[in-house]
């Protein structure tokens, strides 16, 4: 195996929409466009990369209702562009067997009820930009997740208490906006309030949004056929750093992309690549 240091990427349209385990069932455009409010003509790229799907989509998009209802193959979900809406249900699992670990989609901006319900063991639920959501942000039933959602200023239909919003939620991590922590009547809003009270659950107040220093000296501290070493220096940061996101850069196609792998700082080891192989 051979590491390259991150460089820029050829000229051919990059992917924005990431979706693991689902190769088997959406194998083409026409059926990832049955998931979505866009048509096949929108997607301009569709990959097919072991059991995980990359595309390109050229228009804003809502994940329609129910898309991924009790699909036991799903296990992440990673729009960097254009997902702007997440309809009912659609992450929803009432059979016990969702392998989902992670959500990310930077610009959505309207969650629909029941969007995260039930058993689900969430790594990440990934919302920075939910400016225009006012209620019905709904995690039920799930399980050590970081939400980060610190631009909402409202979870509920009110400031208080609603009894619906983080119902059953364990061992999860909430990133909010510091004025969550007053705008009830001086107090902590309800459903936050609910939330860090039991199972667990915590939150941090974003203070800022300015974003951390860039790693500049990224290094393979050792290689084997199938894995590489990674070291880093930690960059600066306003914010306290949680934890690292690995994408490597594969020739099978965009990327060989390791979703939601929560790295520490220093050195972890990157595991499942392919032997005489260069990785960006």
């Amino acid at each position: 195996m051979m590491l390259m240091q991150q460089q820029e990427l050829t000229a051919r349209i990059q992917p924005n929409l990431f979706i693991g385990g689902v190769a088997s069932v959406i194998t083409n455009k026409t059926q990832l466009a049955a998931k979505l409010s866009c048509t096949a003509s929108d997607i301009e790229t569709f990959t097919v990369i072991g059991s995980d799907i990359e595309a390109h989509i050229s228009v804003p998009y809502s994940i329609n209702p129910s898309a991924f209802k009790n699909d036991s193959n799903i296990t992440y979900f990673k729009d960097v562009e254009n997902c702007t809406y997440i309809k009912n249900s659609t992450f929803f699992n009432d059979n016990n067997k969702y392998n989902l670990k992670g959500v990310s989609a930077r610009n959505v901006n309207r969650l629909d009820f029941y969007t995260f319900v039930r058993n689900l063991n969430l790594e990440d639920v990934h919302f920075p930009n939910l400016l225009n959501v006012t209620s019905y942000v709904n995690f039920r039933n799930i399980n050590n997740a970081s939400i980060y959602m610190p631009k909402i200023t409202q979870l509920g239909a009110t400031n208080g208490e609603d009894n619906n919003q983080f119902f059953g939620t364990k061992n999860s991590k909430a990133y909010v906006n510091p004025i969550m922590e007053t705008i009830n009547g001086g107090n902590v809003e309800g459903d936050l309030a609910e939330f860090s009270s039991r199972d667990n659950n915590t939150i941090t107040y974003v203070t800022s949004s300015v974003d951390p220093s860039n790693i500049t000296d990224l290094s393979s501290v050792s290689e084997t056929g199938a894995s590489v070493e990674l070291s880093f220096t930690p960059p600066s940061s306003t914010n306290a750093l949680d934890y690292y996101e690995v994408w490597l850069v594969g020739v099978e196609g965009y990327y060989k992309h390791f979703p939601f792998k929560r790295i520490p700082a220093g050195t972890t080891v990157i595991s499942g690549l392919e032997p005489n192989t260069a990785y960006k």
